[in-house]
C-alpha cells in the first residue's frame, strides 16, 4: 500500500513505511525497503540507516542497496561500518559502494568474499575487483579459475582481463584443457585480450590440441592477433604451420 502511494506521489507514505519497517513479519519489512529504493530520495536516509541493522539478511541487504543509491562522501563512515555486518551480502554491497567512491577499504572485504561458500558472492566479488581493483591484487582472483562453478570461472577470467594482468596467462592456459567448451572459449578470449608473449605461446599450444573446438577457438584468436598491428611481428615468429 505504501509503495502504491509512493508511486502515486501521495503524502504520508513515509510514515506508512516507517510503520512497516517495524513490522514483525520479514516480508513486510522487505517490501517497505523495496518501496524506499523506488523513492530514490534523501528523505529515505534515516529509514534505510535503521534497516541496515535488521535481524534479517534479506532486509539488511535491501537496505544497503537502497542506501547506496543516495550515499555521498559524507556517508563513507556508514558504509565502512557496514563492512562489519554479520551478513556477507551486506558487507559485499557496502564494499562495492565504497569502491565506487575510490575508498580503498573495500579491498579486504572483497578479497575475503572470493572464498565464500556462496558462488554468487564469489562471482560478484571477482567482478568488483575487476572493475575497481588494481593489477597488483590480481593474484587473489587466480584461485577462482579452478572454481567448481563455471559462471565464477568466467567472471574471474573477465576480471583478470579488465585488470590487464598479463602474468595470469599461464594460469589461464590450464583452462584450455577443460571439459567445458564455454570455459575453453572464455579462456581463449581472455588470452586474446591479454596478448603478451605468454598469451601468444598459450594460444599456439592450444592450436595443437587434440580437441577440434579448442583448435578452432585458438585458430580464431591467432587470426585476429595476426591482423593486429600490435602483435603482427610476434605472431609471425610463433605462427603454427
Amino acid at each position: 500500500a505504501a509503495a502504491a502511494l509512493c508511486d502515486a506521489g501521495e503524502a504520508g507514505y513515509f510514515e506508512m513505511l516507517h510503520v512497516a519497517l517495524d513490522h514483525p513479519d520479514e516480508r513486510a519489512r522487505y517490501a517497505a525497503i523495496r518501496a524506499l529504493k523506488g523513492a530514490e530520495t534523501c528523505a529515505i536516509r534515516p529509514l534505510a540507516l535503521n534497516a541496515l541493522t535488521d535481524a534479517s539478511e534479506r532486509v539488511s541487504s535491501a537496505a544497503i542497496d537502497a542506501f547506496a543509491l543516495i550515499a555521498n562522501q559524507q556517508d563513507l563512515p556508514v558504509l565502512r561500518a557496514a563492512l562489519a555486518s554479520p551478513y556477507e551480502s551486506v558487507r559485499l554491497m557496502a564494499a562495492e559502494s565504497l569502491a565506487s567512491f575510490g575508498d580503498s577499504s573495500f579491498v579486504t572485504t572483497v578479497e575475503n568474499a572470493l572464498t565464500s561458500t556462496n558462488p554468487a558472492i564469489r562471482r560478484r566479488a571477482a567482478q568488483i575487483l575487476g572493475e575497481f581493483g588494481s593489477v597488483n591484487r590480481a593474484f587473489s582472483i587466480l584461485p577462482l579459475l579452478a572454481d567448481s562453478t563455471s559462471a565464477v570461472q568466467r567472471s574471474a577470467l573477465d576480471a583478470l582481463v579488465r585488470l590487464r594482468d598479463e602474468a595470469s596467462a599461464e594460469a589461464i592456459e590450464d583452462l584450455l584443457t577443460s571439459d567445458r567448451r564455454d570455459i575453453i572459449q572464455a579462456a581463449t578470449n581472455a588470452l586474446l585480450s591479454l596478448r603478451g608473449d605468454a598469451a601468444l605461446s598459450a594460444l599456439s599450444t592450444a592450436f595443437e590440441s587434440d580437441k577440434t573446438y579448442t583448435r578452432l577457438y585458438a585458430a580464431g584468436a591467432i587470426l585476429k592477433l595476426q591482423n593486429s598491428p600490435d602483435t603482427q611481428g610476434e605472431m609471425d615468429r610463433k605462427r603454427p604451420n
